[in-house]
């Protein structure tokens, strides 16, 4: 699919849940509890992927909430990754991969991100309420498991991160892993915490002085780069600092079955009342994607009402 920015789109998120086990404050406000009353079915979620599919989407990446909260999701997962050999992939807290690694892998997953903010384990419990030792068994399994591509994604957030760059990004000399920072995005009912905890990217070379310029990959979010020996590469995710919109090439669907054609506009197109007709769902798809945004526009403060609890990022 082409966009009118001549964009080819060719990755597609997909929310499977609301839920999450964890608290994270830049992402589920205080007292809000996902009601995930409209939650797509499995099979409607395997009508989607397959729609994506014929559309020549070749990378799909489940999101949430927490994906591993669904019920039932090794079952969905491994029916869905036997639909084509494309790039399947998961983004995650980490807390339940000691284990669900080994059923991912088994499903045919190949890529796995992980959500991982601190090294610290009272700053992860201020955090996130839970306990950091579940996410970091979670992270060393899969490492065992061996995915083809494992990534954490580390938010910068001020009077957090400063202390734990150089801890995180020390991970990629001894294993083969992007620890990927990522600058806050105001979004929803969160926007006032990520505008107070914003923290530019640049602190990120002020500590890792010794950075180099790595290979980039094709439509990357992420701008890649190295430490002297290392075996893995630090990446940088610059939303409030450099507008990467020419080269994205993604669409979101939601839990609840919308599609966003982009992250940061207020712009759903509902697909679930053509999910039982693959022309008229395809056709759906199309549609949206040709008025996705040229750009966001969140260095104007113009921030999405939707948490991102309920996108899947």
């Amino acid at each position: 699919m082409i966009d009118k920015f001549n964009r080819k789109i060719t990755y597609a998120r997909i929310s499977l849940t609301e839920k999450c086990n964890l608290k994270c404050k830049y992402c589920m406000p205080n007292g809000f509890c996902p009601i995930n009353s409209n939650e797509l079915s499995d099979e409607q979620i395997k009508n989607i992927v397959k729609a994506l599919l014929s559309l020549r989407i070749n990378k799909i990446r489940f999101t949430g909430g927490e994906p591993l909260m669904r019920k039932n999701v090794i079952s969905l997962l491994n029916d869905i990754c036997t639909f084509a050999p494309i790039d399947w992939a998961i983004t995650t807290n980490g807390t339940t991969l000691k284990h669900d690694a080994i059923y991912l892998k088994k499903a045919g997953i190949k890529h796995i991100n992980i959500s991982l903010d601190t090294l610290d384990s009272k700053d992860y419990k201020a955090l996130t309420g839970a306990d950091l030792q579940n996410a970091l068994e979670g992270f060393y399994t899969a490492l065992d498991v061996g995915f083809d591509t494992i990534r954490i994604n580390f938010v910068l957030i001020k009077g957090i991160s400063e202390k734990q760059i150089e801890n995180l990004a020390k991970l990629t000399l001894k294993h083969n892993v992007d620890v990927r920072f990522i600058e806050l995005m105001p979004i929803g009912q969160c926007a006032e915490y990520s505008e107070n905890h914003l923290l530019k990217a640049d602190v990120v070379f002020q500590i890792l002085k010794d950075l180099q310029i790595d290979v980039q990959d094709a439509h990357a979010p992420a701008k890649y780069y190295k430490l002297k020996g290392a075996k893995g590469r630090v990446g940088l995710i610059t939303p409030m600092s450099c507008n990467f919109c020419s080269e994205c090439n993604r669409i979101r669907i939601t839990a609840d079955g919308k599609l966003k054609p982009c992250l940061h506009s207020d712009i759903e197109i509902n697909l679930c009342d053509v999910l039982h007709n693959e022309d008229l769902l395809k056709k759906r798809i199309q549609d949206a994607v040709n008025i996705k945004p040229e750009r966001h526009y969140l260095n104007e403060n113009m921030y999405i009402k939707r948490n991102m609890s309920c996108i899947g990022g």
